[in-house]
């Protein structure tokens, strides 16, 4: 074999890993998986005009990213303002829609998510830097913005899909809760939108965490979805207090990444169950494997 015939062998041996590293070289970058999303819509302060939602996720490597949209609401700059900070400025276009985003790695039109984000993180849009116009709760700052008095109203009904009852004796360590809402009707009989999620207090029994969502529509319909993860596989009894007693209202089976989650819905749809008990009634989640409470809401005991 000459020298020729070498270096061309040798040059046709080359060109396909030559060519792989290129390929591999110009692969984007696989995106993180998302493994918890939560939406809730903001609470318009004094009848603010328009609509104003935040979205909070988790990858799977726990890198929080925020975004948040209003919509039909007046232009001009909306600061926004996170667990008391002013984070930025959210930028209502004249056709009344803004968006503006926050990531731990930001692209294009991201801002630098390098601040403390939990998915109860207060959230408040001041309007031109001084009206509170829209927040994630409704407590007295917003309902003191010069809105209409409702009436606050708590839809109950009896359980009759179930008889077992949640023995109050065993002792368990009792922490600090978050914050929750109730639901307000206007004199016209229709329902304030509502979409209040609220951590669930860990009773110590295992590892995890767990979060209550609980929504109510503008036709007052109502759904609740109790959540749960990175807790051990197994099935986990679900008891929510009403007029009717302490009351077992479901089971969440966890066989998948350690999560699970049971929902109930005034109009259940399929994997749903008829809500049949006030959602924002009090909660004790137990470990049927043991017996032992493991998450509860607003406290343990």
């Amino acid at each position: 074999m000459n020298r020729s015939t070498k270096t061309t062998w040798t040059t046709l041996i080359a060109l396909p890993l030559l060519l792989g590293f290129v390929i591999v070289a110009d692969s984007p970058p696989v995106s993180a998986k998302t493994v918890l999303q939560d939406d809730a819509i903001l609470f318009s302060c004094g009848q603010f005009p328009g609509r104003a939602t935040r979205r909070f996720r988790v990858d799977e490597h726990g890198n929080p990213d925020l975004q948040i949209d209003v919509s039909n609401a007046p232009a001009g700059p909306y600061s926004v303002i996170i667990d008391g900070i002013d984070r930025g400025v959210l930028q209502v276009n004249a056709l009344g829609n803004g968006q503006i985003e926050y990531d731990t790695s930001p692209g294009p039109g991201q801002l630098l998510l390098n601040f403390p984000l939990t998915i109860d993180s207060e959230i408040d849009l001041l309007f031109n830097g001084t009206t509170l116009a829209f927040s994630l709760s409704n407590d007295s700052a917003c309902q003191n913005a010069g809105g209409t008095t409702s009436s606050s109203t708590s839809t109950s009904t009896s359980s009759t899909s179930t008889s077992t009852s949640l023995d109050s004796s065993s002792s368990t360590t009792t922490t600090t809760s978050s914050s929750s809402s109730t639901t307000s009707t206007t004199l016209g009989g229709s329902c304030q939108a509502i979409d209040n999620t609220v951590s669930l207090v860990n009773c110590g029994a295992v590892r995890g965490a767990g979060t209550r969502r609980v929504r109510v529509h503008l036709d007052c319909e109502r759904d609740v979805r109790y959540q749960m993860r990175k807790v051990p596989n197994g099935t986990y009894s679900v008891f929510v207090a009403d007029t009717d007693g302490n009351l077992k209202r479901g089971t969440i089976t966890v066989s998948v990444r350690n999560q699970g989650e049971i929902e109930f819905d005034d109009t259940p749809a399929v994997n749903e169950f008829p809500l049949t008990f006030d959602p924002f009634g009090k909660v004790s989640i137990v470990r049927d494997a043991t017996g032992a409470r493991v998450f509860g809401y607003p406290n343990c005991q």
